[in-house]
């Protein structure tokens, strides 16, 4: 154990355990085909007898961990963060002890205690109030934080305890209340708004799209007031869902002030899916950076939203799988989300809730822990100083774009850049296969998408590792084709 804990706190600045950081981003064809033999070999009947620990132990460090994505800092596809020394020794350190935080039972276990505490810390990182965000809890990542979210909303939106759709289901709840339907409007949402949509019984078509139509990330606040007018008379409740992070272009929506005044006058609920960006608000009153004004800018009226959606496995760095939800609405996710009946399940009545009756999850790995240990490790300024890495890398990059005679900037300015760097080849041609093209170089990997109708491609610098001059081995890449 002790050596374990040795050889993760003193690993090499880039890579991860068993790891070569010296590899490029992808696996190698021959490694992935390797891995591939062996994993048909071995799962072609369960053995009777079993390989024994040291046989699978062999199989998992020398074939199946090399035909994995190496833990790269230039691996910039989607938005995938990589796992902080702190980080990954208290996963490291959760497998160990193996507990499941699921009932706050304080005289048994500190596990409830530990999650509480890293929830405490990430609210003080975005500079929300605690004694605000009540409605707290760690998820599998935004997905399930949209679920919650979505939940939430429905629930308050019928508006009384006769009219829950939790305790009473769609059909009687919406009777009951005398609400026609619920509307979910967005601005190029993240499609995980949509799954949600549909796992909580509103639907995917109840998402609609008003975005404005010169930056498609923000909403026009004019269409969207005339909708919810039109909704009014006609009994419909609706549910505003903005961005802190748009997919492809890492870019906020604006006016949450505005957003906030529209769902006050025609009771909406308010919120804000920030997986990856909502951690920019980290630099809001750092004056001394010199990207405080652009934080305080973009992330203004944060806490104004009825609910949060944040991944830790992106830019907080924490291994897969870990998100956070909050809510302002403590009473109502425990309402939606408890185990009726399991006196078996029942905590204490503590300020602590149990778990299981705030989540998804009854069973629950302690995700917590990472959370906590790599918050108490870095602390502000460590996030801080990382993020700020980020911009710098988006916007020297996206300047050498703007500026390059071969590629396009599909943002306005390269000072417009935050955490995505969007861009396209200005050859039709090229720009077909340019995404292919840079991936097939192994130094780099990015995702393509579609922009306008066209393909394009984004980088997503998120890796904690990311270094000042990093963007210049992506120019060496891009100045070779």
């Amino acid at each position: 154990m002790d050596k374990l804990i040795t050889e993760l706190i003193e690993q090499p600045k880039e890579g991860s355990h068993f790891r070569d950081p010296g590899l490029g981003p992808l696996p190698s064809a021959q490694n992935l085909d390797k891995a591939r033999k062996v994993i048909a070999e071995t799962s072609n009947k369960l053995p009777l007898e079993g390989l024994g620990i040291e046989k699978v132990a062999g199989i998992l460090t020398n074939d199946i961990l090399p035909a994995l994505p190496n833990q790269s800092s230039h691996y910039y596809g989607f938005v995938t963060g990589g796992a902080t020394p702190a980080a990954r020794l208290a996963d490291h350190l959760a497998v160990w002890a193996d507990t499941m935080p699921q009932v706050h039972l304080p005289e048994e276990s500190v596990s409830t205690d530990v999650e509480d505490a890293a929830l405490k810390l990430l609210l003080d990182l975005l500079k929300l109030e605690r004694t605000q965000w009540l409605g707290r809890t760690i998820t599998t990542g935004a997905t399930a934080s949209n679920v919650l979210a979505l939940a939430c909303a429905r629930d308050w939106l019928v508006g009384s305890d006769e009219a829950s759709i939790a305790e009473h289901g769609f059909a009687n709840a919406l009777k009951a209340s005398g609400v026609q339907d619920i509307k979910i409007y967005v601005c190029k949402s993240h499609s995980s708004i949509g799954k949600a949509a549909s796992i909580v019984g509103l639907g995917r078509k109840s998402v609609v799209e008003i975005s404005d139509a010169a930056h498609l990330w923000n909403f026009d606040i004019a269409k969207l007031e005339e909708q919810l007018i039109s909704d009014k008379s006609k009994s419909i409740r609706s549910i505003i869902c903005a961005n802190f992070g748009e997919v492809n272009t890492g870019q906020y929506t604006q006016d949450i002030k505005e957003l906030r005044r529209l769902c006050d006058q025609y009771k909406a609920w308010l919120h804000i899916d920030g997986a990856f960006g909502v951690y920019l608000r980290a630099l809001a009153d750092k004056y001394d950076s010199a990207y405080h004004q652009l934080a305080q800018r973009v992330t203004a009226g944060l806490e104004l939203a009825d609910s949060i959606t944040g991944d830790s496995h992106k830019t907080l760095n924490v291994p897969y799988d870990s998100g956070v939800f909050f809510t302002k609405h403590k009473e109502l996710l425990q309402h939606i989300f408890h185990n009726p009946g399991a006196v078996y399940l029942s905590g204490t009545s503590d300020s602590i809730p149990s778990p299981l009756n705030i989540g998804i999850e009854n069973s629950r790995r302690f995700r917590a822990l990472a959370v906590y240990s790599t918050l108490l490790a870095y602390g502000e300024a460590g996030y801080s100083q990382f993020i700020e890495r980020i911009i710098r890398f988006s916007q020297r990059l996206s300047a050498w774009i703007h500026q390059s005679p071969d590629y396009e900037l599909l943002l306005e300015s390269p000072k417009d850049a935050i955490s995505v760097v969007l861009f396209r080849a200005k050859d039709t041609e090229a720009n077909k296969t340019l995404k292919q093209r840079i991936n097939q170089s192994g130094k780099i990997y990015v995702s393509g998408t579609v922009w306008n109708g066209s393909p394009a491609v984004r980088i997503a610098p998120c890796n904690w590792n990311i270094a000042d001059g990093d963007e210049q081995i992506v120019i060496n890449v891009l100045s070779t084709f």
